[in-house]
């Protein structure tokens, strides 16, 4: 019944995340968010803290092992700071030693750099290395390129990007915030458009990088 309840309140959480119009208004939500991923009735026991969801993606997938040092990918959207600050309190609960890394990639849409500094200073109390990287997406996209139909050419601009900072950063893992909804909408999509049953897996190998993906939201909606 108690993990029934939590679930719910950690849906509910969710959705203020997703309707929050400020930073102010993600932070508080965030904070509901993240308490309702603890397990109070049992502080004594060693898992306390833990979001149920998170934890068993990452046991059950195998997404952490000792010594891994994870490299988030931070959009700034709510669903890559929620992972960043989750992974980065499931340090003190796992029982597996890892490092977290947080990297944000700055497109610089119209030529202006994006302030970062709210997401600098929430990664600074949870104890995780932030990095911003200023990069020339947006100019090449839309200035250069002046693509109409932007959105492929700029994913693959910014994973190509994400993978080389990982790497710099001395990263064997990418963390990123897709969830149970990401996993259903991607299923759909193939089977509509492509007439193929097929989605993204919880842990991917990326052999021409020789990085591991994780998707430690997988089970979470």
């Amino acid at each position: 019944q108690w993990e029934i309840e939590s679930e719910l309140e950690i849906q509910r959480c969710m959705q203020a995340i997703a309707a929050a119009m400020s930073w102010r208004e993600v932070r508080i939500a965030m904070d509901r968010f993240l308490s309702a991923m603890k397990f109070d009735a049992f502080e004594e026991e060693e898992d306390a803290g833990l979001s149920p969801l998170v934890r068993k993606a990452v046991q059950d997938y195998e997404m952490i092992s000792p010594g891994d040092r994870v490299c988030v990918g931070v959009s700034g959207g709510k669903d890559s700071v929620a992972l960043t600050v989750a992974l980065g309190r499931l340090r003190r609960y796992l029982g597996v030693p890892y490092e977290v890394v947080a990297v944000t990639l700055d497109p610089c849409f119209g030529g202006v750099e994006t302030d970062y500094s709210p997401l600098a200073e929430l990664f600074a109390a949870e104890d995780i290395p932030y990095e911003v990287r200023r990069t020339d997406i947006g100019p090449v996209v839309f200035d250069y390129r002046k693509e109409s139909n932007p959105c492929a050419l700029c994913a693959k601009l910014r994973r190509g990007t994400l993978h080389t900072a990982a790497k710099e950063l001395g990263c064997n893992k990418i963390a990123l915030g897709h969830h149970l909804d990401d996993a259903v909408e991607t299923f759909y999509m193939n089977l509509w458009r492509e007439g193929r049953i097929g989605c993204f897996s919880p842990v991917t190998w990326l052999s021409r990088r020789e990085l591991t993906m994780i998707r430690p939201f997988i089970l979470a909606t």
